[in-house]
């Protein structure tokens, strides 16, 4: 062992070297799945949100619709040229299908 001993220690030094990198390497990659994970999940948090923001942005349209058309069924006198107005604007951009409706953006 005496006459190999600065062989031995660097044998040990390479040996200690590689652990520590494949411990090291080990970590990272532990890690870097947590925040994989945590990317998904705000990823898919993400797209649920754009899903209800699609869909209260459908019925404010729709709100506005029925808010525009309200005035039809109470107003036996005719119409104010206030809402022949809206109404015309509103013709020109929504198209109605049904029970489904499109909105042309202005």
């Amino acid at each position: 062992m005496k006459k190999h001993k600065p062989q031995v220690i660097a044998g040990c030094v390479v040996a200690v070297s590689l652990i520590c990198g494949m411990i090291g390497t080990t970590w990272q990659a532990i890690r870097a799945e947590h925040e994989a994970d945590r990317v998904r999940e705000e990823e898919k948090k993400t797209k649920e949100a754009l899903v209800l923001a699609d869909r209260n942005r459908d019925e404010a349209e729709l709100n506005l619709v029925r808010s525009f058309l309200r005035p039809l069924g109470y107003n036996n006198n005719g119409m104010e040229p206030a809402e022949l107005v809206a109404l015309d604007e509103l013709s020109n951009r929504l198209t109605i299908t049904s029970n489904n409706y499109s909105w042309k953006k202005p």
